[in-house]
């Protein structure tokens, strides 16, 4: 049940309007994604147009992300491995409200996925 429900709202999520970063007719322009590469290469991490923040860590341990840099703004959580809304959010204690402007440092548990759009 957990998979399809994250699958329903990982679909929505990408055709709605903020989905719309991932659908580019042509060309991508330049910067339009910045690479968070850490040294490990069980994680990556991407920022799209400026307007949303990927996260995965696909190794088999904890693994943080250091000096994340947000453009200035508010970021809300809106995807984890249990569930992606884009309208309401996810509620994360941690990491469900960001703040832009600032370096961060963001903990992944092993074989996890965030994603934050700007508001």
């Amino acid at each position: 049940a957990n998979m399809h429900a994250f699958w329903k709202g990982m679909n929505a999520y990408r055709l709605s309007e903020l989905g719309e970063v991932y659908r580019i007719g042509g060309e991508v322009p330049e910067n339009y994604f910045s690479w968070i590469a850490p040294a490990t290469t069980s994680a990556l991490g991407y920022v799209v147009n400026e307007l949303v923040l990927v996260l995965l860590n696909a190794g088999e341990e904890d693994f943080s992300f250091e000096n994340v840099e947000l453009p200035e703004g508010k970021w809300k959580l809106i995807a984890t491995n249990e569930k992606v809304d884009h309208v309401k959010g996810v509620k994360d204690k941690l990491y469900g409200k960001l703040k832009g402007g600032s370096a961060e440092i963001i903990k992944l548990e092993k074989t996890s996925l965030m994603i934050w759009i700007k508001q």
